[in-house]
């Protein structure tokens, strides 16, 4: 069992890291904010694709590992563009994170995001096609939980993990501009979770639910860890209308 000081460090050290984005978040807002008078368009629509996600954690598992699972990215975009290459791009996303842990009844851990990203993307050149990069903080909210193998079903796991995702989101794509102005879009990113998304019943819980989790002694494994951090790629696809 984790001690109490093992949470609240990782807590104060999370503190911290919300923090920072937070401030971020805030800065990268009122710039939109200051700027939309100046803003040449903005651009909405439709975003989807998928999630392959995994997670880390602060102990290196003696017999198994994390690995990856495949989700649905789905929701709408915005983009706010200041001038020809600047824009500020977010939206509203439902974002399925998780992982699998490889053993002989492979369990498949699913968490459903609302998701939230506030990205500075910079387009690159000025013709049809129009690569573009883009990075910034991104804002998780997990209302459903739940892990699925042979052995034990479907169980909820809400009650270990929190609620509450951060992360930075970093990648690439390319546009293609339609002379209407419709812009079709294809991208690939990475989002690199900063929080412990295990809450104070999942890092002191029993060997049980630590089980859930696909690490714990009841498997033989070894020590239990107490971070949990997500970690994945996003590939999607969207239509942005100009309004």
């Amino acid at each position: 069992m984790k001690s109490n000081s093992f949470y609240h460090k990782n807590e104060f050290r999370n503190y911290y890291a919300m923090k920072k984005i937070i401030c971020s978040i805030a800065i990268i807002a009122t710039l939109g904010i200051y700027s939309s008078s100046y803003a040449q368009k903005l651009m909405l629509g439709p975003r989807f694709g998928m999630d392959i996600a995994t997670v880390a954690w602060d102990s290196a598992a003696q017999f198994i590992k994390p690995a990856t699972t495949i989700g649905l990215i789905a929701g709408g975009q915005l983009d706010v563009w200041f001038n020809d290459h600047v824009a500020l791009s977010t939206g509203l996303l439902l974002n399925q994170k998780g992982w699998t842990v490889e053993s002989y009844d492979p369990d498949n851990f699913t968490l459903e995001y609302i998701e939230i990203p506030i990205l500075i993307k910079v387009a690159l050149g000025t013709g049809n096609f129009q690569p573009y990069v883009f990075a910034g903080p991104s804002i998780g909210y997990m209302f459903l939980g739940y892990t699925r193998s042979q052995a034990i079903g479907t169980l909820n796991i809400n009650e270990l993990v929190n609620t509450i995702d951060f992360s930075i989101v970093g990648g690439a794509g390319v546009a293609y501009n339609l002379p209407s102005g419709t812009q079709i879009l294809v991208d690939a990113g990475y989002a690199y979770g900063l929080v412990n998304i295990l809450n104070e019943k999942g890092v002191n819980s029993d060997a049980n639910s630590y089980a859930l989790l696909g690490y714990g002694p009841p498997l033989g494994y070894g020590s239990m860890p107490g971070v949990y951090k997500t970690r994945d790629i996003r590939i999607a696809a969207g239509v942005l209308f100009p309004i």
